[in-house]
């Protein structure tokens, strides 16, 4: 088994060391809000693998399958707080990452209604539309 370096840890760093020069030399450094996206790959057996956020506490909802695209989302108090792919185009994880980083609120029972990635993929996207135009905010759980 080989796992490739990940970029998550740097990033990580940098972000943390710029937040910390602009509250250094913010005159209001009680305003700045420090936001980390947690994200996580790694390839493994030919594949690659993508997780986004939490993956602890709430609901978990699996579609998809192993031949073609799998998809996990972790869900607490009605809101996308993790996801994995495994598989999937690039528009696939910009979308997965999109969601988790704003916590969209989903309704679990019309997710579980859907067998695949694609189907519950159009249906977030419903969802994100419509908690932006009711302008449901999110909570930051980090």
């Amino acid at each position: 088994i080989v796992l490739h370096s990940q970029l998550e840890f740097p990033i990580h760093s940098q972000t943390s060391g710029e937040f910390v020069a602009k509250v250094i030399i913010s005159k209001k450094p009680q305003n700045l809000v420090y936001q980390c996206h947690p994200h996580f790959s790694f390839k493994m057996f030919g594949r690659t693998y993508h997780f986004w956020g939490e993956g602890e506490g709430g609901d978990e909802i699996t579609v998809g399958d192993l031949e073609s695209k799998l998809m996990g989302l972790f869900i607490w108090q009605d809101r996308i707080v993790g996801a994995f792919i495994d598989g999937g185009t690039e528009e696939d994880r910009l979308k997965l990452a999109k969601y988790t980083q704003n916590q969209v609120y989903v309704n679990l029972n019309i997710l579980k209604q859907f067998l695949s990635v694609e189907d519950v993929l159009v249906e977030l996207e419903k969802m994100y539309i419509s908690a932006s135009q009711n302008e449901i905010h999110k909570i930051n759980l980090w």
